[in-house]
């Protein structure tokens, strides 16, 4: 009797699941915009993007997965338009240092500043020239209609929020800076601040940069403390030492076994820190566009009411937005089916989405499976929140509070792998 019971439950939780997901797909089927996914948003979605951002200050355009070619088309439609309303201010989940790079390539046309960017094969002391991947040929086409966009608004500048995956064109710009700060004065009269010059230099050509890099950056510590930090361009100095010990240390710890999702935690505080160093340099008016995964731009780290989150850490949109709860508008992407590289796929290389059953993007397929739509969330969402499951990466099923993590969301059906 008691099995018979509980199968009946089993089976009416199903149904009751069932039902709602039903709600949901027709909320979205009757309120949703369609789009062509190319590098110009429909007449429609512009329309209501342009009334969502009305008196925000900061748009997050998340993404479910790095690795896949549409990407590059979703951002650029998104960021013209962004850019029409004074979005300038464009932030990335790329490393610190390389974001300088890519800002500087902006600012010249120059194209061996994109050839100093670590993640696309920059190495200190050796010939520029780009890794031979797909991944970087798309980035530098990317780049390259960015740099357009930059022609047209001249105010558009580029940085970024995370910690540098392949550190090492610090030493760039410690060798730029020094000829900005006046060494010679500070090396007479102060013999510690020497120091901090000879440990860097030692670290360019040891193989544990890290311990001369925490040295130079213990010692430029304490001297900030005791004056030199009124120093033109010092502050900035003392930020990027901390920027490349923090991400020679992720790049460490990432790479043991057995892998733990607790250096990723503490990646995400250090992205903490590095926009608080941004955010300082800003005035209050400034408006600014986030790009990076649907899992770093979440507008909040809370659990729905069955005790799920998106994320296992504090993440750096949760962040952004209690700072200023009432400054963003978020947008998620979803993907439907198709090729992608990276997360999930053997030995780096390319591998097939599938839509999984159950989840949010099988149903957002059979509403549109051959153009991108655009929708806002709703109370129906928020409502059955507990019951929608979403993919991460091409294949790893999640849920969360859909009804706060993001304002609206973009759904692409089908994606094909980067080219080169």
């Amino acid at each position: 009797m008691m099995k018979l019971l509980l199968v009946k439950f089993l089976i009416l939780i199903s149904v009751n699941s069932f039902a709602d997901l039903n709600d949901v797909q027709n909320s979205i089927e009757n309120n949703h915009i369609v789009d062509t996914i190319d590098k110009n948003l429909s007449q429609g979605i512009r329309e209501s993007l342009k009334n969502d951002i009305r008196n925000k200050k900061i748009v997050f355009l998340g993404e479910a997965d790095h690795f896949f070619h549409e990407k590059y088309s979703y951002r650029l439609a998104f960021i013209k338009e962004l850019l029409k309303n004074g979005y300038y201010n464009i932030y990335a989940e790329l490393g610190a240092t390389d974001g300088m790079m890519v800002n500087l390539y902006l600012e010249t046309g120059d194209e061996s500043f994109l050839k100093k960017v670590g993640l696309y094969g920059f190495k200190y002391g050796s010939p520029l020239r780009f890794k031979n991947n797909a991944f970087v040929s798309e980035q530098v086409r990317y780049f390259k209609e960015l740099r357009a966009l930059k022609l047209k608004y001249p105010k558009l500048k580029y940085a970024d929020f995370d910690l540098d995956m392949v550190p090492g064109n610090f030493y760039l710009e410690y060798d730029e800076m020094k000829g900005r700060i006046d060494v010679t004065r500070f090396i007479e009269k102060n013999t510690e601040f020497a120091k901090v010059m000879r440990f860097i230099e030692l670290s360019k050509n040891s193989e544990n940069k890290q311990l001369y890099i925490n040295l130079s950056y213990k010692i430029a510590q304490e001297l900030k403390e005791v004056g030199i930090k009124n120093v033109k361009n010092y502050k900035e100095f003392l930020h990027l030492i901390k920027v490349f010990k923090d991400s020679l240390y992720f790049r460490v710890e990432s790479r043991k076994k057995p892998f733990r999702w607790s250096i990723y935690h503490w990646r995400e505080k250090r992205m903490f820190e590095i926009m608080e160093y941004e955010f300082q340099k800003k005035n209050s008016a400034e408006k600014y566009i986030f790009l990076g995964h649907n899992g770093h731009l979440t507008k909040t780290d809370a659990k729905n009411r069955n005790g799920d989150r998106y994320t296992t850490w504090d993440t750096i949109g949760a962040w952004i937005t209690k700072r200023a709860p009432s400054d963003v508008f978020a947008i998620w992407s979803f993907i439907g089916r198709g090729e992608h590289s990276g997360h999930g796929c053997q030995n780096g290389g390319s591998c097939e989405i599938k839509l999984i059953k159950g989840t949010l993007e099988e149903r957002l397929f059979e509403i549109n499976s051959s153009d991108g739509i655009y929708f806002r969330n709703n109370s129906v969402i928020k409502r059955n929140e507990n019951i929608i499951k979403t993919v991460v990466n091409g294949y790893e099923v999640t849920s969360g509070k859909y009804g706060d993590v993001a304002d609206a969301f973009y759904f692409i059906p089908e994606v094909n792998d980067l080219t080169r």
